[in-house]
């Protein structure tokens, strides 16, 4: 590449190890650039925008909200990290987050996926009873909703229809991350 002077075009500064870090630069100046649209429409959803939410009426909507509660995180602020024990997990309604996991092997951390506003994370938490699988990140100063695990169960106690509500769209989810998943596996096998 230097024979050819593609460092002097492109910046040495563009110039990476490996695809991974060529792919998390791209990324991010992706992720800057939708951040500064972002800032001119600054929008908090309310909670029956948020997809899970969405086949609840507004009597169910009143009872969802005894059971949750706002937290913000600032730019750079970790939510949780890798190994935590999963404590509940979050509705977005403003802002973004990434999910990072810790590669120990190399002792690099590697994005494996953004959420903005409307998306729920953390979801394992109330699931299973393991570890946080991934470190989570505000990107940007964000609003969210946060259900614990001991809440999520008084749901399921006192209001099952809404659980099992919140049920089918939590896996409605899940199952579209995991398909979306399996066609970046496909894609980079091929």
């Amino acid at each position: 590449m230097e024979d050819l002077g593609i460092p002097d075009v492109v910046g040495s500064d563009h110039i990476f190890p490996d695809t991974d870090l060529a792919l998390e630069w791209a990324e991010n100046l992706l992720i800057e650039r939708i951040t500064e649209e972002a800032k001119l429409t600054k929008k908090i959803y309310a909670i029956h925008e948020i997809e899970v939410f969405r086949d609840l009426t507004a009597d169910q909507l009143l009872q969802v909200e005894k059971y949750i509660h706002p937290v913000s995180f600032k730019k750079g602020e970790t939510i949780f990290k890798q190994g935590d024990m999963g404590d509940g997990m979050y509705f977005i309604q403003s802002g973004y987050v990434s999910v990072i996991a810790d590669l120990r092997a190399d002792g690099r951390e590697r994005r494996l996926a953004t959420f903005a506003e409307g998306v729920f994370f953390g979801d394992m938490a109330i699931l299973e009873n393991e570890v946080r699988s991934a470190t989570v990140r505000a990107e940007i100063d964000t609003k969210l909703l946060f259900m614990s695990k001991a809440e999520f169960q008084k749901l399921v106690d006192q209001e099952p229809l809404i659980a099992s509500t919140m049920l089918l769209g939590i896996s409605r989810e899940l199952s579209y991350r995991l398909r979306m998943t399996n066609a970046e596996v496909r894609t980079l096998a091929e």
